[in-house]
């Protein structure tokens, strides 16, 4: 009984400690959850529109669309982490809570999904103009399944950061994030997310332009 509770009162200080916060921490921090909240306002709206204005009911602007909710959810994960480092500048402590991890894993799995879906949208643009008349590759069943995988793919590709526990707290930006280092996971992230996508788009759209000219 007294070594289970003197382990809990040793975790709890290590996850709890105190910091010296600058005073300009506490101005950013609002400025940037205000700026977050007008992004989500902006991104609903945008969104709504779309589904309520029939004349947006196309493959383009579905694509679109799919771009906006990686952005207004990778917006939300960001708003979150920014109140919460707001929190604690307030009571200058350094605490890592139960939803830090989450947040770090979704904030990854929208930042994919946002890279794919700039991909998706220059594969579909590339189809329209080389191969017009396959229209299979148009069909808004095949646009909304490809967008679906790539959601479905960001949400599994990206469990690797959560189990081997890269996602880690970072007590000076009072979040949870992958740090930068030799690893396996840092190497898989940069390919996955950034290396796979813009290096397609790039090619996709150097192979548009070189076509049309």
């Amino acid at each position: 009984m007294n070594s289970t509770y003197f382990t809990t009162i040793q975790t709890s200080i290590l996850n709890l400690s105190t910091i010296n916060t600058e005073p300009w921490f506490i101005p950013l921090d609002i400025i940037n959850i205000i700026f977050l909240i007008l992004v989500i306002i902006l991104g609903v709206l945008f969104l709504f529109i779309i589904i309520i204005d029939k004349t947006c009911h196309t493959v383009p602007v579905m694509l679109v669309a799919n771009s906006c909710l990686a952005t207004l959810l990778f917006t939300s994960a960001s708003l979150g982490m920014t109140i919460w480092s707001l929190k604690n500048d307030l009571e200058q402590i350094s605490y890592q809570d139960s939803l830090c991890i989450f947040r770090g894993y979704f904030a990854h799995v929208t930042i994919a999904a946002q890279l794919h879906s700039y991909l998706l949208q220059a594969i579909y643009r590339y189809i329209t103009v080389v191969y017009p008349m396959r229209l299979f590759w148009q069909r808004k069943q095949v646009q909304s399944f490809l967008i679906g995988l790539s959601w479905m793919c960001a949400f599994i590709f990206m469990l690797p950061h959560v189990v081997t526990s890269e996602i880690q707290y970072n007590a000076d930006n009072q979040l949870c994030e992958t740090p930068f280092h030799l690893s396996f996971v840092i190497i898989y992230n940069i390919i996955y997310v950034y290396f796979i996508p813009m290096n397609g788009i790039m090619s996709i759209y150097f192979k548009l332009i070189l076509y049309v000219k």
